[in-house]
């Protein structure tokens, strides 16, 4: 999905760099989050809990949620490294005339 992205939203290099290496921090974090979910589940609710979350609840719908902060910080990311005009970027008021 990040090389996707960012092939698509950046057509210069380093941006696109940053962005497909930022995906194996971002999974990392993301598996990171779904096994704490399924111990935490487990250890408050037991070992049916756990395996309920760790199978994915119904539809898979909770083995996805834990994904959702990495993506979201793929998206934060590509919403950095977007391209603005400099006034913005100073805060400055752009000229009309």
């Amino acid at each position: 999905m990040a090389v996707i992205y960012g092939w698509l939203a950046f057509p210069k290099l380093w941006k696109r760099t940053l962005v497909i290496a930022s995906a194996f921090p971002l999974a990392v974090m993301g598996n990171l989050v779904r096994m704490l979910t399924i111990v935490i589940a487990s250890e408050l609710c037991g070992p049916a809990a756990g395996s309920y979350v760790h199978d994915g609840g119904p539809l898979g719908i909770i083995s996805l949620l834990p994904y959702v902060p990495a993506v979201a910080g793929l998206l934060l990311l590509g919403h950095w490294l977007r391209d603005r005009p400099p006034e913005l970027v100073l805060g400055l008021q752009p000229k009309t005339t």
